[in-house]
């Protein structure tokens, strides 16, 4: 009998440390804004952007001049956004060209990695994107 309890909390320790997976880069997500610092390495400093992880299913935020918002798909250290709306405000030039850039590499976004307090979103090609800090108060609310 002892023999056999002894087997059973062996393989109960195997199970579990089978079961384990790395620390997920996606959890805790859900509900936080983040403010980007960095698109494809150069500094945002014309217009504050943000990203926002709604949802499981749908993030939103600021993309410089205009709100967006999409659908989010976060599995593990996978990621992927596809643009749903976007608002069709104009502003100066080199802002809405931030806001393209923005766009353009979020879009090209296929996974995500913590570094520090920081996320980095990552395209295929292995290359960080977007660098994003928690959201702060430098920037009056949320976009």
């Amino acid at each position: 009998m002892i023999r056999i309890r002894w087997l059973l909390v062996v393989l109960a320790l195997v199970a579990a440390c089978r079961s384990a997976s790395p620390a997920d880069p996606g959890a805790g997500l859900i509900g936080t804004t983040w403010t980007v610092d960095q698109i494809d390495g150069h500094a945002v400093d014309l217009a504050p952007v943000t990203l926002r992880f709604d949802t499981a299913t749908r993030v939103s935020g600021g993309a410089s001049c205009n709100h967006y918002s999409g659908t989010l798909s976060l599995v593990g250290d996978r990621m992927r956004v596809e643009q749903g709306r976007t608002t069709r405000m104009g502003c100066a030039m080199p802002i809405m060209n931030q806001e393209d850039r923005f766009l353009t590499a979020l879009a090209a976004v296929v996974s995500l990695r913590r570094d520090g307090e920081r996320l980095l979103l990552i395209d295929e090609a292995g290359r960080v994107r977007l660098a994003l800090g928690p959201w702060s108060e430098r920037f009056s609310t949320p976009r």
